[in-house]
């Protein structure tokens, strides 16, 4: 399978070190979308081309594409690579609206070519056992979920530094994609509030705040920040029989009356972050083959209704009706 990699940021170059690992996968061109970043620096195989340019590198012949540039440009580089004849797959979010990703969705309808989206969150260990946990009942019924989710300052170069969003576009959004699928709900309205830390290189929305009013009467409050001091995650998950509890390394559990919270007994699979990915690239060489069998993508236009809810949100202070933005997609679409 002969790949394009488009967009060589932190994200890009992990595909790049991986697929050169593999058998049977060969990097013919990698596209620098940000020309201003360290990108330009990345060492390539012997077998891929560098371009700035997505159609000068649709040139070379290649069979599928790894779509890693950044968010805003997503969904148009998904179209050009669809239209190009190539099977996609995209890192979350496949574009910046509902509109644009019903437009990338339908080229690859239209051409008969696969989408693979690789939704994070809903494969980590910490999110897979809470699911399991939730569905077994043992907080009984949800009614508030709180997570807070505060990474370190990446760099002072690349997308995030110049967008605005760049908190939400890079990491909430793969998070509320988890949210989903460890609630088994849909969002129906939030309200969200996006700041600039002054201390921080970031541009507006360095922060996200937000409330989420989920279905079966579920409550979130998501803050997420990309210009801390240090990494730290919290996931709080309250129910009417007790309190579920993770900071991603350890899982904690209060029945309700009890005082403290004890430590649960988890195992954590030895499956790593690479390891995932190399399962994708097994599924996008199963698309290319025409094995892999077309699946819904409803669960990708979510996070992006979400997505694109936070942004109106906070830009016209008041809540958004996710599900309107969903369903602008079209039946056709929404599948």
């Amino acid at each position: 399978m002969k790949i394009i990699i488009v967009g060589m940021g932190t994200k890009g170059r992990e595909w790049l070190q991986i697929a050169s690992r593999q058998r049977n996968v060969q990097v013919v061109a990698a596209v620098h979308t940000d020309a201003g970043s360290q990108e330009s620096a990345i060492r390539l195989p012997q077998s891929a081309a560098a371009f700035s340019r997505l159609d000068e590198a649709l040139q070379v012949r290649a069979d599928a594409a790894i779509i890693s540039s950044p968010p805003v440009v997503r969904g148009q580089h998904a179209i050009q690579a669809v239209n190009a004849g190539l099977s996609v797959m995209l890192e979350t979010p496949l574009a910046t609206t509902v509109g644009e990703a019903a437009e990338v969705l339908s080229a690859a309808r239209a051409r008969n070519k696969r989408i693979i989206v690789a939704q994070e969150s809903r494969f980590g260990w910490a999110e897979a056992r809470l699911r399991e946990f939730v569905r077994q009942g043992r907080v009984g019924q949800v009614t508030h979920v709180s997570v807070i989710d505060r990474r370190k300052q990446a760099s002072e170069d690349g997308w995030p530094v110049e967008t605005n969003y760049a908190q939400l576009l890079d990491q909430a959004v793969d998070c509320f994609d988890g949210l989903r699928s460890v609630l088994g709900a849909n969002p129906m309205t939030l309200m969200a509030l996006s700041r600039k830390t002054p201390w921080s290189v970031y541009s507006h929305g360095a922060t996200t705040e937000s409330m989420i009013e989920m279905e079966q009467g579920v409550h979130v409050h998501y803050y997420g920040s990309i210009a801390s001091a240090r990494n730290e995650h919290e996931t709080r998950i309250e129910g009417d029989k007790g309190v579920l509890w993770t900071d991603r390394k350890i899982m904690w559990w209060r029945k309700r009356g009890w005082p403290r919270f004890i430590p649960l007994l988890v195992k954590r699979p030895r499956v790593s972050d690479l390891q995932n990915r190399r399962v994708l690239l097994e599924q996008l060489r199963a698309a290319v083959q025409e094995r892999l069998p077309e699946a819904s993508l409803t669960e990708s236009l979510w996070p992006i209704a979400m997505l694109e809810a936070v942004m109106q949100s906070d830009r016209d202070s008041r809540p958004v009706d996710v599900r309107k933005l969903f369903e602008e997609a079209g039946p056709e679409v929404r599948g």
